[in-house]
């Protein structure tokens, strides 16, 4: 990703995502004049739209957690911020963020969940699971649709979506474009409970380290292509210096005169010089850059039917909450609490959690 780097609270280099880039170009977005105040910190005056939001006309915002210190009267801007959370809110909501329903029925529980369930999740040292408790709840699948723009010896842009369950917090590769279609109302004509639904800044922050994995597919072929290009002219450029450098040497050889002898070699000192720069600006040329922003958001409500398993281990019993989603008609796989990975193996252990095996070892 191509984002400025302020610094490592407000930067993450694993998803590119820059808390400055972000909330500056949401607020010039919305009308106010943003400047830039020094190292990590922005003045902002905000349309009379936003007044009411913010509580205040004016804003001083710092992205470093020294500068914020030694600045008196600015609000330090962080990941899990409020400040960061309502413009979250507010940038997902700006025209961009669009609520589609369910066109189906209700979902059922299905029949023989028990035994869907032990063929698609492992509980390991565990009895077989059995059901305590059943309802249906309205899930969310956000979709985020990032506008990438690709950057090298040409431009391309592509809108590459990310899909993220609300609830679990994990990418929904299964949530294609073709299930798009199944949800076609602007309001719901069901009636069901809201699920639990993680806040939008922290599935934002998931989305971006998913975003990363599809840019990369993407501009596999781009770099390939340009690797190509790259190597071909890289040769060019070497052949020409071989020969302009072969043309030097041989007059050195040939001269008996010190001072022609001082000039030549100053000649060719200058002339690998200018290779090594040639050779760089070609490499540099042909390097793959990508810059990100989500463009819109679509909020996805889909009716799942919630289950609620008691696991007995040894003495013990565990509760474990799965859900069956009516649009891929399984169970999705439980996220892992420890590193938030699904998971199709959980593992007890002694404090009583159940974990994906991999945090065991």
């Amino acid at each position: 990703m191509n984002n400025q780097i302020y610094n490592n609270q407000v930067h993450d280099t694993r998803t590119g995502f820059s808390l400055p880039d972000f909330i500056t170009t949401y607020l010039n977005r919305a009308g106010a004049v943003v400047e830039p105040a020094g190292y990590g910190l922005f003045q902002v005056l905000l349309p009379e739209e936003l007044v009411p939001v913010f509580g205040r006309e004016e804003l001083l915002l710092a992205f470093d957690y020294e500068v914020a210190g030694e600045t008196p009267g600015s609000t330090f801007v962080s990941h899990g911020s409020p400040l960061l959370d309502t413009v979250v809110r507010l940038a997902l909501d700006y025209g961009r963020q669009t609520a589609l329903y369910w066109s189906g029925k209700l979902p059922a529980t299905p029949r023989s969940l028990e035994e869907r369930i032990s063929a698609r999740i492992e509980f390991r040292h565990c009895r077989p699971p059995r059901i305590e408790a059943s309802w249906v709840a309205e899930n969310i699948y956000y979709g985020f649709y990032f506008r990438c723009v690709f950057r090298s010896f040409e431009k391309t842009e592509a809108v590459i979506p990310v899909f993220i369950d609300g609830c679990r917090s994990l990418p929904a590769p299964a949530f294609t474009r073709e299930a798009e279609s199944l949800f076609l109302l602007e309001e719901p004509e069901y009636q069901a409970s809201p699920a639990p639904i993680r806040p939008l800044a922290d599935l934002y922050l998931v989305a971006r380290q998913e975003l990363g994995k599809l840019v990369q597919q993407q501009a596999r072929p781009l770099q390939q292509t340009a690797l190509r290009l790259q190597e071909r002219e890289l040769a060019k450029v070497r052949s020409y210096f071989a020969e302009t450098e072969a043309e030097i040497r041989q007059k050195l050889a040939a001269s008996s005169d010190p001072d022609k002898k001082a000039r030549l070699k100053q000649q060719l000192a200058a002339t690998q010089a200018d290779q090594e720069r040639r050779i760089k600006d070609t490499r540099a040329r042909y390097q793959v850059e990508v810059d990100t922003r989500l463009d819109h958001l679509v909020a996805y409500h889909l009716p799942c039917v919630f289950v609620r398993l008691n696991l007995q281990h040894k003495t013990f019993n565990l509760a474990q909450t799965l859900i069956y989603n009516p649009l891929q008609g399984d169970i999705e796989l439980p996220a892992c609490p420890r590193c938030g990975r699904a998971s199709n193996c959980l593992v007890p252990t002694a404090a009583g959690q159940l974990l994906c095996p991999e945090c065991l070892k």
